[in-house]
């Protein structure tokens, strides 16, 4: 991982050699994760459909009942719906929150005030190692980017930033070169090949319960997370670890149903932590300051 503060370069960190029983980092794209995923499900005897929306459901003291539409190509439920009963409820239906907000359970997101992210997914060259291991990123006045590789030969550059004066749209590829340029201080730097070119306002949040009853939420169908160093997918399936295990003890006769209470304050509590702490986070990224970038020089001149 190199580092540069406010063009000043910092020792370069081994992520291997950091103290954790995790240390290698593997970067991969959501889709192999959901392939692969999906793949396991099948394997094991399971069946995963697509196309389908969960439109209302009710829960008693033996279960819960489910009414499935079909999905129509403008993402609405369309025909008689299909009823299924189930002892519990996983909702694991991501942002949109569906059954988060029937369960009385929605939050109103916090928000990261004048910031923007604008970012690129593009073929790259420039003066510095483009080593698929390398993880490159540069504090600059009123921002902080990031060139990290991603697959296919292909590097994301995210610029997290200040946003007075900055138009309010998806920027062009030769847009996000000059700003890669200026960043980075390489007029040698060229994107090519572009494969997403987006930009986005962060919203962070976490339900206040991760269970009601028979109904319970995982991932993004529970918090609403900062984009820093992969914690939100990995967070999501630690969700799924944490509940599938409770309920197949539980499904099992292995285990009393109150082993699922613990669920609860386990991951809330969990969520609850990363997001106070991602927010910290960005506020030493993003909204630095004078002291703070004076710190930023004394840093980097050890």
């Amino acid at each position: 991982m190199n580092t540069f503060l406010n063009g000043r370069p910092v020792d370069p960190i081994a992520i291997a050699e950091v103290a954790s029983p995790f240390a290698p980092v593997l970067y991969s794209g959501q889709d192999v994760i959901e392939t692969t995923l999906g793949e396991q499900i099948e394997a094991n005897g399971g069946r995963l459909e697509r196309g389908r929306k969960v439109v209302s459901f009710q829960q008693d003291e033996e279960g819960v009942t489910v009414d499935i539409g079909s999905v129509d190509r403008d993402g609405n439920a369309s025909g008689e719906p299909e009823r299924l009963r189930c002892r519990y409820l996983v909702g694991a239906d991501g942002g949109v929150g569906f059954v988060r907000r029937e369960l009385g359970l929605d939050f109103e997101p916090g928000k990261l005030p004048n910031c923007m992210n604008r970012q690129v997914d593009a073929k790259l060259s420039w003066r510095r190692s483009t080593d698929f291991d390398h993880l490159w990123f540069f504090y600059y006045p009123r921002g902080f980017c990031g060139v990290l590789p991603v697959w296919g030969g292909y590097r994301r550059l995210f610029f997290l930033a200040d946003d007075t004066g900055i138009p309010d749209r998806d920027r062009t590829l030769e847009e996000m070169q000059a700003i890669a340029r200026e960043v980075t201080e390489d007029e040698t730097l060229t994107l090519t090949d572009p494969i997403w070119l987006t930009h986005s306002r962060f919203q962070h949040g976490v339900s206040p319960h991760y269970r009601k009853d028979r109904v319970f939420l995982v991932g993004d169908a529970g918090h609403l997370t900062l984009p820093t160093g992969g914690q939100g997918v990995n967070r999501g399936l630690h969700d799924a670890v944490g509940l599938a295990w409770r309920l197949a003890t539980i499904l099992q006769d292995r285990a009393e149903p109150m082993l699922l209470e613990s669920y609860d304050t386990e991951r809330g509590g969990e969520h609850q932590r990363l997001d106070e702490q991602q927010v910290q986070g960005f506020q030493n990224s993003v909204y630095r300051g004078r002291l703070k970038d004076a710190a930023v020089n004394i840093a980097a001149a050890v």
